[in-house]
């Protein structure tokens, strides 16, 4: 969410908890969202679920978005995050709109609550969009710290074209040590189209949950999703 041309030979800003480099690459996931991969200058430690602002001289502001991969050692120098097309955001106008392979930028962070909750109950993830982020990055990390929790993860679409990371939500499922269930819902899909799975609001099927009332819910994606979800 950055406007036309921007050139190499920019001036940086240095945040106080952040560090500079450059874009690494830019991988297309689906029609709209990007995973956007960065090339920093020194090794990043978060937690998993935080997310840092990005800064781009030539553009008014710093855009903010969540890791989407978890560091295997703790830290990272290679951070990545998924970006959505904002239509007329000057950002990911600027992002999708050319090569940027090799831009400078800078990175504030890491920011943030967003974390996994120590529990011993089911966890229940609900995202839409590029709020699949944060919570692969949170799953991922829950893995490698052995955790045996029961999950649910239910991402909502408007239609097939939407739905992203369905190979690392499958590897992400069978190294899973308890069960995984993993449920797209697409709510704009052709009534005649070979879609067989959920259809409606994703908010909608949380009541269909067993155990629910038990359950950790973990919540991001566009806001009146969220909203639902909460209600």
């Amino acid at each position: 969410m950055l406007v036309t041309a921007v050139t190499t030979s920019v001036t940086l800003v240095r945040f106080r908890h952040g560090a500079v480099g450059k874009v690494a690459s830019v991988i297309p996931l689906t029609h709209d969202i990007v995973e956007l991969r960065l090339q920093l200058n020194r090794p990043l430690t978060f937690i998993a679920g935080q997310y840092a602002d990005l800064h781009i001289d030539g553009i008014n502001g710093a855009r903010s978005y969540s890791f989407a991969e978890a560091p295997e050692q703790g830290s990272t120098d290679r951070p990545c995050f998924h970006v959505r097309r904002v239509p007329g955001g000057a950002f990911t106008t600027w992002l999708f709109e050319g090569d940027r392979v090799g831009f400078a930028l800078t990175l504030r962070g890491p920011l943030g609550q967003f974390r996994l909750r120590q529990a011993d109950g089911p966890i229940v993830c609900v995202a839409g969009g590029s709020g699949l982020a944060p919570i692969m990055c949170m799953l991922e990390k829950a893995l490698l710290d052995q955790c045996v929790r029961p999950v649910t993860l239910l991402y909502g679409g408007r239609e097939q074209r939407d739905l992203y990371c369905r190979h690392a939500i499958a590897e992400l499922a069978a190294s899973w040590p308890a069960p995984f269930d993993y449920i797209p819902v697409l709510s704009s899909e052709d009534a005649q189209s070979d879609w067989t799975g959920q259809r409606g609001l994703v908010a909608d099927k949380l009541v269909s949950l067993p155990e629910l009332g038990q359950s950790q819910i973990y919540l991001c994606g566009p806001p009146p999703m969220v909203d639902a979800a909460e209600s």
